[in-house]
């Protein structure tokens, strides 16, 4: 049997090893809206990846960021703009678009 002189020389080896090359794919990108609690796009909000890119969202509260994680992982997004309440999310990476809404502060605590 051809099979049979690879499982003689495993036998053989009291200690067999085996080499497995592991990359870190870490390419994935995050993007999505920032809004208002009434649905509306904050333009120039600041989103950042805790740890990683900042950006500011476009006229439409879009942003996009390079994520430095494997699709699927979670990162945390921080997004703030004054008059505004900052809020902490998490979100997969590579994984639909993320969605952060920010609720104003009252009118005496506003910028």
């Amino acid at each position: 049997m051809p099979g049979s002189r690879l499982i003689w020389l495993l036998a053989a080896d009291p200690n067999p090893s085996v080499t497995i090359e592991l990359k870190a794919v870490r390419g994935a990108v995050i993007s999505g809206l920032v809004e208002d609690d009434q649905s509306r796009a904050i333009g120039g909000a600041t989103v950042s990846i805790l740890g990683g890119e900042t950006a500011l969202t476009g006229p439409d509260g879009a942003f996009t960021l390079k994520a430095n994680a494997a699709v699927g992982q979670e990162v945390r997004l921080h997004a703030e703009k004054a008059g505004f309440q900052p809020v902490d999310q998490d979100h997969p990476a590579g994984r639909g678009d993320a969605t952060i809404v920010l609720t104003p502060l009252p009118s005496k605590n506003r910028h």
